[in-house]
């Protein structure tokens, strides 16, 4: 047998807390106000009230510990489970569930939600406005100077500018000190000149290459 004495003590004691909650809490006593809540739900979990103000005090918690995001999420889910229809509590949810990067979850327990109650227009705005939060968080383009691609173009131009600068120095310099440290010819003329022609081009292409990094921004 239920007994019913028993059930409706433990609701009056969970009204006392949760008076007793607001008390401290209008007199800025929150830790001991959060207690209270807690000690509320305890005796009575369908409580709507001490679930949603564990929530929003966790919720104020969390700016300086956020462990205490997961105690304001968890309180906001069941007090939006308790009041279907009370948009503050799905608001909170949704925003919590934000922040703890659960929003792919969050929409599917709408989904069903909205299933569940199909003449429940406040689950249905919640689940459209899941969607559009999940759809904001998808970039509209890469940023490419962020390290994207032409961030790495430049850097490959760069590298590349450099190389051939300095192969085209050795291709012009190199022959003609070769032959000097050697006092005699080990690279004939005609040689040397196909070097510096090469070298030359090198050089030019490099300047090039400067000239395009210049116009990639």
């Amino acid at each position: 047998m239920f007994d019913f004495d028993n059930d409706s003590s433990s609701k009056e004691k969970a009204q006392e807390y949760l008076k007793k909650g607001h008390e401290l809490k209008s007199n800025g006593a929150m830790d001991a106000a959060l207690t209270e809540y807690r000690r509320a739900v305890l005796a009575d979990p369908s409580l709507f009230a001490a679930h949603l103000e564990i929530g929003l005090l966790c919720k104020v918690k969390a700016n300086n510990d956020r462990r205490f995001l997961r105690y304001a999420f968890e309180a906001f889910r069941n007090a939006s489970r308790l009041d279907l229809n009370h948009e503050q509590a799905h608001i909170q949810y949704i925003t919590a569930g934000q922040q703890l990067g659960l929003l792919d979850e969050l929409h599917h327990e709408y989904r069903e939600l909205c299933k569940k109650y199909p003449e429940n227009e406040l689950l249905k705005r919640c689940c459209k406005n899941i969607v559009t939060l999940c759809l904001a968080l998808i970039p509209d383009k890469v940023n490419l100077d962020s390290g994207g691609g032409e961030a790495g173009m430049r850097r490959f131009i760069l590298i590349l500018s450099i190389g051939l600068f300095l192969l085209g120095a050795a291709m012009i310099f190199g022959p003609p000190l070769v032959n000097q440290i050697f006092r005699k010819i080990v690279i004939a003329k005609e040689q040397l000149s196909t070097f510096v022609t090469v070298g030359l081009l090198c050089l030019g292409v490099s300047m090039i290459g400067v000239f395009i990094r210049s116009r990639i921004k």
